[in-house]
């Protein structure tokens, strides 16, 4: 994933780790990633929730 970019989204990413990664925590990993994308999508967008709220 080193020089991945999800400026344009986890596309890429995704099909890299799906094409390529042959582990058992395929899925897990593939998961976690979008969850990232969506937070991180949430916080420059400025709707991420506070941590204070």
């Amino acid at each position: 994933l080193v020089g991945q970019n999800l400026k344009n989204g986890p596309d890429q990413a995704l099909r890299l780790i799906d094409q390529v990664y042959q582990g058992s925590a395929k899925k897990a990993i593939i998961t976690a990633l979008r969850i990232i994308y969506d937070k991180y999508r949430s916080f420059k967008e400025g709707t991420a929730p506070s941590l204070l709220d």
